[in-house]
């Protein structure tokens, strides 16, 4: 099934971390899987009623931010700081991801070649930016100068 933002989730109702009782994303559920297998003992992992899940707050980044393709060559297990490095091409510290990458950063954010709507200038944005639909303006003072919608004005 597909989630509002573009992940895909499915239903596992016995999943001890799933939203309203139900819903797991699939990247959780395939580095789950794949760490289980491979890493039983990380400390990503907790074990609830002998199970091992991957614990809440560790968060799954997609290497090609393509929020659907959940191979797991594709997935980095990590802490939210070591995501926000990822996401602002930086390396993680080394323990802060799973699997390993060896101070390599293969996973710095796209960017891609914007117009500004306003002057028309070129300008560079992060493609995960521009996807949730940010991005269209090269400075402050174009987004200021942007054309606004007339708005009717109604009298009660």
């Amino acid at each position: 099934t597909a989630h509002s933002e573009g992940y895909l989730y499915s239903s596992c109702a016995n999943h001890p971390f799933a939203a309203q009782g139900r819903y797991v994303f699939e990247h959780r559920l395939v580095m789950e899987a794949w760490m289980r297998d491979t890493v039983p003992d990380h400390r990503f992992l907790i074990e609830v009623d002998g199970v091992l899940y991957l614990r809440s707050e560790v968060e799954v980044h997609h290497i090609n931010e393509n929020k659907r393709d959940n191979k797991p060559r594709n997935l980095l297990a990590c802490t939210a700081a070591a995501h926000r490095m990822i996401h602002n091409g930086l390396p993680p510290m080394q323990g802060e991801v799973w699997p390993e990458v060896e101070g390599m950063v293969p996973f710095a954010p796209t960017r891609i070649l914007m117009v500004c709507e306003v002057c028309g200038n070129e300008f560079v944005r992060k493609r995960s930016v521009v996807a949730k639909g940010f991005g269209r303006f090269c400075s402050r003072i174009c987004y200021n100068d942007r054309p606004r919608k007339a708005f009717d004005v109604v009298q009660l």
